[in-house]
C-alpha cells in the first residue's frame, strides 16, 4: 500500500471516530453517564422506572443462606445455599405437603438493596426479597405482577425468620 493511500485511510479512520465520539458526547454529559452506569447492568421484567438492576455478588446474598420460617405460613420453610459459584432454593411444608427440592437461582440486587430471586424453574414464581431488621434476622418477601396494560403491582409481604436463630411458636403467632 503506498504512503499515500496509507495516510488518507488514517485520516478517514480518525475522522469517523471523531464524529462518532461527537455523537456520543452531544447526547449530554447525562447520555454517557447513564451509558457507563448501565454496564453490568441486567434488564428485568417487571421494573418500576426508578430501579436498576445488576446480577448480586456473593456478598450480597450471604446473609440468605440458611432457613427462613414464615410465621403465617405454618411449617412452612425456605432454605438457600451455596453450590458451587451458584445459589440454590428449596422450599418444604408438611402440610400442604410441599418439597421443590433444590432449584438454582439467580440472584439480582437493586440501587434500593431489593433483592429479586429468580428461580431456574418455571413453577416456582419469581421473588423479591428485603430485610426487616438491619441484623438480618428477617426479611420480607413478595411477588410482582404486571397487568395487561403493563402496571406493576406488588403483593402483599410476608415475613420469614431465620429458623436457626429465631424461635416460633407452633401456632405461628409469637416468636422470639
Amino acid at each position: 500500500m503506498s504512503d499515500r493511500l496509507r495516510f488518507w485511510s488514517t485520516v478517514v479512520g480518525l475522522i469517523m471516530g471523531l464524529i462518532g465520539l461527537a455523537t456520543f458526547l452531544l447526547g449530554g454529559a447525562g447520555s454517557a453517564f447513564r451509558w457507563f452506569n448501565s454496564l453490568g447492568h441486567a434488564d428485568l421484567p417487571a421494573t418500576y422506572p426508578s430501579e436498576t438492576w445488576r446480577e448480586a455478588k456473593p456478598e450480597d446474598t450471604a446473609w440468605l443462606v440458611t432457613q427462613w420460617c414464615y410465621p403465617t405460613l405454618g411449617d412452612f420453610r425456605s432454605e438457600f445455599r451455596r453450590e458451587g459459584k451458584g445459589l440454590q432454593r428449596r422450599n418444604t411444608s408438611s402440610y400442604p405437603a410441599v418439597d421443590t427440592d433444590w432449584i438454582d437461582v439467580t440472584v439480582y440486587k437493586s440501587n434500593r438493596d431489593l433483592l429479586r430471586v429468580y428461580h431456574h424453574d418455571d413453577a416456582t414464581p419469581g421473588a423479591y426479597l428485603r430485610t426487616a431488621t438491619s441484623d438480618k434476622l428477617s426479611l420480607y418477601e413478595n411477588e410482582r405482577r404486571t397487568n395487561d396494560g403493563g402496571e406493576i403491582s406488588d403483593t402483599h409481604q410476608i415475613l420469614a425468620m431465620d429458623c436457626n436463630r429465631c424461635t416460633i411458636s407452633p401456632d405461628g403467632i409469637t416468636y422470639e
